[in-house]
């Protein structure tokens, strides 16, 4: 009979190396709740997310009033900095949105192997 190796605090980062690894290496592992921590780290990201577009909605306001109180055809500094700010912040959401992508996919391997193991279908 194959040994079973329970995890139960894969969330944290030493679990989750360790899981990582003993799926690796083929090991029949029993983890417990990995539907919830896929779908609490897919929140948090969720919840930067929304951060950071608020975050480009109060900076598009500051540039906006910076192009309106402009006076010159040059752009100034302030304005300069203000539209690199929103190109950041969009490339930010961007990866964001890849990782919570990456995610889902590495726990439905994780799913997977575990009903395999289990000898689910």
């Amino acid at each position: 009979m194959k040994e079973k190796i329970l995890i139960t605090g894969f969330n944290g980062e030493i679990g989750s190396k360790t899981l990582k690894e003993l799926v690796k290496r083929g090991k029949s592992i029993i983890a417990m709740d990995i539907n919830d921590a896929k779908e609490q780290k897919i929140q948090a990201i969720e919840s930067t997310i929304e951060y950071t577009k608020k975050r480009i909605i109060k900076l598009q306001y500051q540039l906006d009033d910076e192009l309106l109180n402009s006076n010159d055809n040059n752009e100034s500094d302030k304005i300069k900095s203000l539209k690199d700010q929103v190109s950041i912040n969009e490339v930010f959401i961007n990866k964001k949105i890849d990782e919570q992508e990456e995610i889902k996919k590495s726990y439905t391997e994780y799913i997977e192997r575990f009903k395999k193991l289990k000898g689910y279908k």
